[in-house]
């Protein structure tokens, strides 16, 4: 019987292989544009919202506002963000992805899923939900409402890539 240390264990691997997978599969894909690291994680971010204030990319990026003002004005200079006063305050900047950024986004991959038998694959989904679930229900006990909005939001951007990566999916579905 394994012992809750060996699954989670298990778990942090997978995350940490699905992290490097994706982190590997970036770098080859998106050798014709020479972005730095720190320019991946703004158009990871951007990727999943449509615009965002450069305060706030900022913060979901961990990184100060003026770092993130020299990134931004290098990806402005390769066309790959598209900077421009908001609306509503002409002293804040809006940024977004350019087409050029969006179309050189490498997909997401689900294949890693292919090893698994279509009985596998929905015990194991039955099994994240149900620990998923439970982990909501003890954070918000916690937490309350601060993680409601956030998981709220993630739940978005996972709509969000969900709809990038369809044809993936439905790739990826189509070979089981």
């Amino acid at each position: 019987m394994q012992s809750n240390f060996e699954l989670f264990e298990s778990f942090k691997l997978f995350d940490w292989l699905i992290h490097k997978l994706n982190y590997y599969k970036r770098v080859k894909d998106c050798e014709h544009i020479d972005i730095t690291k720190g320019q991946g994680r703004i158009m990871a971010v951007l990727s999943m919202e449509d615009s965002l204030k450069t305060k706030e990319l900022a913060t979901r990026v961990g990184m100060n506002t003026s770092s993130i003002n020299e990134l931004l004005s290098k990806m402005e200079q390769n066309g790959l963000v598209k900077r421009q006063p908001s609306k509503k305050d002409k002293r804040v900047i809006v940024n977004c992805l350019t087409q050029k950024a969006k179309d050189s986004r490498p997909k997401l991959k689900f294949k890693f899923f292919n090893c698994l038998t279509p009985d596998e694959k929905h015990i194991l989904l039955e099994l994240m939900t149900k620990l998923n679930k439970h982990l909501e229900n003890e954070i918000i006990s916690i937490s309350g409402d601060s993680f409601k909005n956030e998981y709220n939001k993630r739940q978005n951007a996972i709509c969000i890539l969900r709809d990038l990566n369809k044809t993936d999916l439905e790739e990826v579905n189509s070979s089981v």
